[in-house]
């Protein structure tokens, strides 16, 4: 069975403090338990480098979330959008 790869991997990076305002302003319950924010930080300090040193299916493009309110900012919406689709065109013109 053919697996085909993803044209782009898009990473959202950001900081540890800018992930958890996310989740929590998400407010989905199952999200929002205390007890999870060691499994969070984990998670989060894992990602670098699985992104960086092990994922080669495809070419990466890294949002900085910090820097992007992409769910409450319609110009920083379409500024993510536009990085996107300028990598994807990059990569399909190559």
């Amino acid at each position: 069975n053919y697996k085909k790869a993803p044209d782009l991997m898009v990473y959202l990076s950001g900081s540890f403090e800018t992930i958890l305002k996310r989740i929590n302003n998400r407010g989905r319950g199952y999200e929002l338990d205390p007890d999870l924010y060691d499994y969070y930080k984990k998670l989060w300090e894992g990602y670098d480098e699985w992104v960086y040193k092990h994922y080669n299916a495809s070419p990466i493009v890294v949002i900085d979330i910090d820097k992007y309110d992409y769910v409450n900012n319609e110009k920083d919406r379409q500024e993510v959008l536009e990085i996107i689709k300028n990598k994807l065109k990059e990569i399909r013109n190559s």
